[in-house]
């Protein structure tokens, strides 16, 4: 995926943002976007070996897709996961009605129920109820639109196609974990977090800091002495010590729906506790990236975990800074680096985040003294 393809995803996902749809981005944060040739225009897949959705868009479709047709193909995606929407249970000569039957529920619903439409140029050409079955297809199963529909449907197109054979085990869980948080009303796709202003962390910045940076090095330079010396010294050049320039240092603090109270304080304790020898920036991020005064209120947290926008926000800065430390519970999706040694990844809790096992890491309670 490029830094463009990416840029765009990431931008359709702010609008969902905007719009409040919350439980929609905390499923996509179960998972991470792929851009594939094979694929004409969207589905999902599970990633065996990461334990995550896999978003597929077509190359072709995602460069020429709306900018809010694109956020409703999002949303549409996340819904057929947590309606588990897969071909489990049926037949190879079922799998066109069961598409169509599975794009009317879903297409159904984030019209009734998420106040999201596709654009006036191709919702005609999609699936929606009242077209295939004369009703309104929100809540109904996909075996019960399937009897409806004839044995060769005519007209409309699936947005696209469910490849999905089964419903991992791991994702069943997660899913029931959001949808048993939303009915209780503390689902953290709507936790609103009020985080009183922690105490400063004692932890050990220095030498972490000193080994990314190099800050507190000097070096010789051979420079003349000021003019007023120079009748002592009129032609003699000493070498001299000059401390050298202070570098950036980024904090990626993640503020997504997985965050929870206690970690969020953690980290904005521990980015208060940086050395002021030091020249230390801030960034939020879940699933789009932002700066932030360490002084003004944290935002509420929501929305799925995404690494690469920080990396892609960085990308666009005129110069990339020294090192860049994240501070996270680890899942975050794959990341391409340009400058991978510089980063370090400061986790919260017991994620194994197998994404992230390469890369330099610390627990947060162990670093913190």
């Amino acid at each position: 995926m490029n830094f463009e393809q990416r840029k765009k995803l990431l931008s359709a996902l702010g609008l969902l943002s905007e719009r409040g749809n919350k439980l929609v981005l905390d499923i996509y944060g179960l998972g991470y976007p792929v851009v594939s040739t094979s694929v004409p225009t969207a589905c999902v897949g599970w990633n065996p070996r990461l334990k995550k959705i896999e978003f597929l868009f077509g190359e072709a479709f995602l460069e020429e897709i709306s900018l809010d047709d694109l956020a409703a193909t999002l949303a549409h995606e996340c819904l057929h996961v947590l309606l588990q929407h897969t071909l489990e249970k049926l037949e190879p000569h079922e799998y066109r009605r069961a598409n169509i039957a599975m794009d009317c529920i879903v297409n159904d619903t984030l019209e009734s129920t998420y106040a999201t439409t596709f654009s006036d140029a191709l919702r005609p050409k999609l699936c929606y109820g009242m077209a295939f079955v004369q009703r309104d297809c929100t809540g109904a199963s996909v075996r019960e639109i399937m009897d409806l529909l004839p044995e060769d449907p005519a007209g409309g197109e699936a947005l696209d196609e469910h490849v999905l054979e089964a419903l991992p085990q791991e994702l069943k869980e997660k899913l029931s974990d959001l949808v048993y948080g939303l009915k209780q009303g503390n689902s953290k796709a709507n936790a609103a977090y009020s985080v009183d202003t922690p105490e400063r962390a004692t932890a050990r910045w220095e030498k972490l800091l000193i080994q990314l940076t190099q800050t507190n090095k000097t070096e010789e330079t051979w420079r003349r002495h000021p003019a007023r010396l120079l009748s002592a010294y009129p032609k003699v050049v000493l070498p001299s010590e000059v401390q050298q320039e202070r570098e950036v240092v980024t904090l990626a603090i993640d503020v997504s729906g997985s965050i929870d109270v206690d970690a969020l304080k953690k980290f904005i304790a521990l980015a208060r506790s940086t050395p002021k020898t030091f020249k230390v920036e801030t960034l939020l991020f879940n699933t789009g990236c932002w700066e932030h005064d360490l002084n003004k209120a944290f935002p509420n947290g929501a929305g799925g975990t995404s690494f690469q926008c920080v990396e892609d926000f960085l990308l666009g800065r005129r110069k990339y800074p020294k090192a860049v430390i994240v501070l996270t519970d680890g899942e975050g999706g794959e990341v391409a680096m340009k400058h991978a040694n510089r980063w370090v990844f400061m986790t919260y809790g017991d994620s194994a985040a197998p994404e992230i096992a390469q890369y330099k890491k610390f627990k947060i309670e162990e670093f913190m003294r």
